[in-house]
């Protein structure tokens, strides 16, 4: 047997071992990987969770300050890591560092989450100019980064006195549903949201998706939509017995604003009137597009399903029809290549150089289309 399979049966055998509740027994199978592979960061990046998760902070950043003294050139994911875990300690300052040196590592991990755990380190360190300005990068990556969306409102909302930030009684009540997620990750993935339900006369929020109750982050983001009203909330620490954590919601009043001109987006508008692709990414064989149908539009961008495919750093234009007598212009870049399911992958795009009265114009455009909607007036989706 090779190294690496010694490494991948040890990770095996500790992962059935947690999905058995024995975390204790899988430590040690921990450190025999990491034995066999010093360099390898991901038998760590496992033993630390498995210590987070049972609480052991000091040993988890002994575990880290190790692997980091014996590689001088770790790999960004390892750095964002400890980043979290100093975060986790309150050592904020720490946390910045090595976040910013996760970002100018040789092999980062993803821009996208590294800055969403910097924002938040912002958030609570009350640096609010600065948190906002990270959010709206991570955004520019990824319109659809949850945290980011979630400081973002969190910061519009905290001018607003106490009164304000608290909702009335009667619009958080038991048993409402709320999407509820971690703030901070250890696992080098983009957070994912959870079932979970309000309880209690003060906000508690109880976790009821099983695969939420081990997740490493304590701080946890919550989202309650009631009517045409948003209210964002972040938790105190989860209590890991009772997968229970209390927590103040406020009303984001800017964060509408906010998404109104970038972020929010709607489906099938039947704007996109042409598609023409102006280069291929390197390497990719020039082709024409046979169909396109658009999927939804925000004043950031696009997603869409071609014949071909589209593949990911293709740039195209798109000419936009807002209404019957206006039609502009816009460059795009595919960002992403998103999958829900494998038969029916999509594009996304984001607009590239758009100047901000255009973006201004998709806006309203978007805001439009969402009342006619909301009104239940038809919206005519032009072929």
């Amino acid at each position: 047997m090779n190294v690496q399979d010694a490494i991948s049966e040890c990770l095996e055998l500790a992962a059935q071992l947690e999905q058995r509740g024995e975390f204790e027994s899988a430590i040690p199978l921990y450190e025999q990987a990491e034995a066999s592979g010093a360099r390898s960061w991901i038998p760590h990046s496992r033993h630390l969770q498995t210590l987070h998760l049972l609480g052991r902070l000091s040993e988890a950043e002994e575990l880290v300050s190790d692997y980091l003294r014996r590689n001088p050139d770790p790999p960004g994911a390892a750095l964002n890591d400890f980043g979290v875990l100093k975060a986790e300690q309150g050592k904020f300052t720490d946390a910045i560092k090595c976040f910013f040196r996760a970002l100018r590592s040789p092999h980062p991990p993803a821009p996208a989450l590294v800055l969403g755990s910097l924002a938040y380190v912002l958030y609570v360190e009350n640096r609010m100019p600065e948190c906002a300005k990270v959010c709206d990068r991570v955004l520019r990556l990824d319109p659809d980064e949850l945290r980011a969306h979630y400081i973002l409102s969190l910061v519009e909302s905290r001018s607003l006195c106490e009164a304000q930030r608290r909702p009335a009684a009667g619009m958080v009540c038991d048993g409402a549903r709320v999407e509820a997620f971690p703030f901070l990750c250890l696992d080098g993935q983009p957070p994912a949201k959870h079932r979970a339900r309000i309880e209690g006369d003060f906000p508690a929020v109880h976790l009821e998706d099983p695969a939420a109750r081990s997740g490493a982050g304590k701080h946890w983001g919550v989202l309650l939509r009631s009517g045409d009203d948003t209210w964002c909330g972040l938790s105190e620490p989860l209590g890991s017995a009772a997968n229970e954590a209390r927590l103040v919601l406020r009303v984001p009043t800017e964060f509408c604003l906010v998404q109104r001109r970038r972020w929010v987006r709607v489906l099938a508008t039947g704007s996109i009137a042409r598609l023409e692709v102006r280069s291929f990414p390197p390497g990719v064989a020039p082709f024409e597009v046979q169909e396109i149908v658009e999927l939804n539009l925000s004043g950031g961008g696009a997603a869409v399903r071609t014949v071909p495919e589209l593949p990911r750093g293709t740039e195209v234009v798109l000419v936009l029809k807002l209404d019957e007598t206006e039609q502009i212009e816009v460059s795009a870049r595919v960002s992403r290549i998103g999958r829900p399911s494998a038969a029916e992958p999509y594009s996304g795009l984001s607009f590239v150089e758009l100047s901000e009265s255009n973006r201004e114009k998709i806006a309203r455009f978007v805001h439009q289309v969402q009342l006619d909607r909301k009104r239940g007036k038809a919206h005519v989706v032009r072929a």
